[in-house]
């Protein structure tokens, strides 16, 4: 292998990449492979190796918290949990927290997909939903944050006012350029707390709920300009056709319609006919493959 010329050696590492900033598991056995055949091979595939990393609950947190590489080189990392609820959930979050901190001048894309809303208040006795929350404002590269199944409102301080959570101004990550979440109430404080992201250039709500007849918190979100003076890119993506087709929500039809920068998108029936989780797990491989985005872009998609 060492005679090989360094040339070929480099075009062998461009092979692996693919068009996913997330190796998928052929790709990240090959480049772990690569990284026991010679030092120079090594070199080039370490990079690769940990600059974009997926991983379910509970996962190889302890090691990557002291991994010297991934300090270095993690960009993007991908968080999954689907088989652990209520409080046991909550002991794994310091682990993600810890390669989060770990990674944070360089970690500039978060994908979650942790069942944070199934957690009650009082389970939360160490205040861990804080922790993340606290850590995630802590980064300073962050620039795209996307959370599958929660809203991410971890203020715990107000959550226990009747059954409902008052966020409060819970938005302050302020180098956020692209935002998606779920099932957000798009309400004036999330306009507000949006707006107030001096960077953010979009922003996907999924299954969000729309004050039913009040079109102002969402026409101030969408008629909001981003940093370049160019509107805010919006997309609002639905699992239910009989919400999109209700009579109280005709002015988000509307808004889509003067507005060439907020789309309303139906999700694919081939996505709702599986199983249950399977929408979260098709959002998060949009996000993981760079599709998200390219959803504010190609033609709009007719719901209803």
């Amino acid at each position: 292998m060492s005679r090989l010329p360094p040339e070929l050696l480099i075009h062998v590492i461009d092979a692996l990449r693919d068009c996913s900033s997330f190796p998928d598991q052929i790709r990240r056995r090959t480049l772990r492979s690569l990284c026991l055949t010679s030092h120079f091979l090594r070199e080039l595939a370490i990079p690769l190796l940990y600059s974009s990393i997926r991983i379910t609950l509970p996962g190889r947190f302890e090691e990557l918290s002291r991994s010297p590489y991934v300090p270095e080189h993690l960009t993007s990392i991908s968080v999954a949990d689907h088989n652990t609820w209520g409080p046991r959930f909550l002991g794994y979050i310091p682990l993600v927290c810890s390669v989060l901190e770990h990674a944070r001048h360089k970690l500039h894309t978060v994908i979650l997909d942790l069942p944070l809303r199934a957690v009650m208040p009082e389970d939360d006795v160490e205040n861990v939903k804080q922790q993340l929350r606290h850590t995630l404002e802590s980064l300073p590269a962050l620039t795209t944050l996307v959370s599958c199944r929660d809203e991410l409102f971890l203020r715990t301080e107000r959550e226990l006012q009747g059954f409902g959570m008052i966020p409060g101004n819970w938005m302050t990550m302020t180098q956020l350029r692209r935002l998606s979440l779920y099932n957000p109430d798009v309400d004036q404080e999330f306009t507000d707390a949006c707006l107030s992201l001096p960077h953010l250039e979009a922003v996907v709500v999924h299954n969000a709920d729309m004050p039913g007849a009040d079109a102002g918190p969402l026409t101030a979100l969408v008629t909001a300009n981003n940093p370049a003076g160019l509107p805010l890119t919006v997309t609002y993506i639905c699992d239910y056709p009989e919400v999109l087709a209700r009579d109280d929500l005709s002015y988000v039809h509307e808004l889509a319609k003067r507005h060439p920068n907020f789309r309303v998108i139906g999700t694919p029936k081939e996505v709702l006919d599986h199983e249950r989780n399977t929408t979260q797990d098709w959002i998060r491989g949009l996000a993981e493959t760079g599709m998200l985005s390219q959803l504010q872009t190609e033609p709009r998609i007719d719901a209803a």
